[in-house]
């Protein structure tokens, strides 16, 4: 049985309505944006109500200062929010907003110049308590007014513990978000998302630097296809479009990956023999991984041989500096240098660190 076969039907039957409350997260008082509508010679309307007694709504305040990001969070967040008591004062409209300092806030709140100043004072760490506590606070007060069937929806960073971290406690099942929500459904998300979604910076810079420049022989070839594969923990090499469920995470996350595990080990064999036959002996195959592991180089080159690759320029980094730099090549358009794995060094020095983006 294919491991991925919990894949939903692609005709999923619609969803009844669930009530439910948004969170955003908050934007960045310390950039450039925030610094122009804090200058006392500003001169449009938001900086001048921030600078005056009632102040200007929160929300309109992080819409400018994060932009499109923000706007977009809270335009979506208000148009779905379905509280389950929109009389009660604690739940409102059922959109809130995550402050630096001051817990969850309705995007209504009027906040002055004062407030941003010590937004972009304020550390939003788990391990501050200036931020955690009253965000703890505002949290479990909501917690405790929309019933245990309501969802509570994260709009903001997914895969940092400073909003995950501190709400999971609190809400637990209930706290949602959209890439957790298509994984509980029939239908699925991509592979290549969820990975980014777990991995963050390192997956998603392979993902986007393989799709940049990924040249299959033949890619109307099914085999082949867009010519980017992901290596799986129990399913072989996959498209990362192939759509996945929660069903297929669990596996993942109960899988071995080690070469001596068999159920790791032969999906893996099949499928590299499989794309190998349809490749053709010209094609390179370049891996974006732990070069200098056994569990994959160790199973993918008795299969490929000298056409298995990886990039020189891994050598010495870590994941996070791999991730970075894969970004920055796909940006730049400017391929990596890449070289056989037989007789390869795939130890060395760490590279200096690379220049920040202008």
């Amino acid at each position: 049985m294919d491991p991925l076969s919990s894949l939903a039907d692609p005709h999923p039957a619609p969803a009844l309505h669930q009530p439910r409350v948004f969170l955003l997260s908050p934007a960045n008082c310390n950039g450039r944006r925030a610094k122009q509508i804090l200058s006392s010679r500003a001169a449009f309307p938001l900086a001048e109500r921030l600078r005056s007694r009632q102040g200007a709504p929160l929300g309109e305040l992080f819409a400018f200062v994060s932009g499109l990001y923000f706007r977009g969070k809270l335009t979506y967040a208000r148009r779905f929010a379905a509280p389950p008591d929109p009389s009660n004062t604690v739940v409102g409209c059922g959109v809130h907003v995550i402050t630096p300092n001051a817990g969850l806030r309705v995007p209504d709140t009027l906040v002055t110049s004062t407030a941003v100043r010590a937004f972009a004072g304020a550390d939003v760490h788990p391990d501050n308590a200036a931020y955690r506590k009253p965000l703890e606070r505002s949290a479990r007060s909501l917690a405790g007014e929309i019933g245990p069937e309501c969802h509570v929806v994260l709009l903001g960073s997914i895969a940092s513990p400073k909003y995950v971290g501190v709400l999971l406690d609190i809400f637990g099942e209930r706290l949602r978000f959209p890439l957790a929500e298509r994984l509980r459904s029939r239908q699925g998300a991509p592979l290549g998302e969820l990975f980014a979604f777990v991995s963050g910076l390192y997956f998603r810079g392979k993902l986007t630097y393989a799709r940049r420049f990924a040249s299959p022989p033949d890619p109307s070839n099914a085999v082949v296809g867009c010519g980017v594969h992901v290596i799986t923990p129990n399913a072989g090499l996959r498209d990362p479009d192939t759509l996945v469920t929660s069903t297929a995470v669990r596996a993942f996350a109960g899988a071995d990956v080690h070469p001596d595990n068999a159920a790791y080990r032969k999906p893996l064999e099949r499928s590299a023999r499989s794309l190998a036959n349809e490749i053709g002996a010209d094609c390179h195959v370049v891996l974006l991984g732990s070069i200098a592991s056994p569990k994959y180089v160790g199973v993918l080159l008795d299969i490929f041989g000298e056409r298995l690759r990886f990039p020189l320029e891994f050598v010495g980094r870590g994941d996070m500096s791999r991730g970075s730099l894969l970004l920055r090549k796909a940006a730049e358009g400017a391929e990596l240098t890449y070289a056989p794995f037989a007789g390869a060094v795939l130890h060395g020095a760490r590279p200096p660190k690379m220049n920040p983006d202008p």
